[in-house]
């Protein structure tokens, strides 16, 4: 295979030119269940009309801002899947910082 991407992995001759859930298209119009996702892990699926609409609102605000600042969707989101995590675990609400018996907050 001609090609200027590195040699990282023994690539296949197989050409795929869209998708649509766990399936693959390739160039010759054969379709195939993506199994191989684990590389590059795409539990969402191909063109997932929710994700494609989630990230087009986003693109319009920030794409990526580094860990070291703070982002408020990030924290509402890591909230939002923490309480989550802990009602699905039926741990009861998660304990505001400081608020133990013997503990101070800073």
């Amino acid at each position: 295979m001609n090609t200027s991407v590195a040699n990282t992995y023994n690539r296949k001759k197989l050409n795929f030119t869209h998708g649509s859930g766990i399936y693959l298209f390739s160039d010759e119009n054969k379709k195939y269940i993506d199994l191989a996702a684990g590389i590059a892990v795409n539990l969402l699926g191909h063109s997932n009309k929710k994700l494609i609409n989630a990230l087009h609102k986003q693109s319009k605000k920030l794409w990526h801002v580094s860990n070291l600042y703070k982002i408020e969707e990030q924290e509402q989101l890591a909230i939002n899947i923490s309480e989550r995590r802990r009602r699905d675990l039926q741990l009861g609400p998660v304990p505001k910082l400081g608020s133990a018996v013997g503990t101070r907050s800073c």
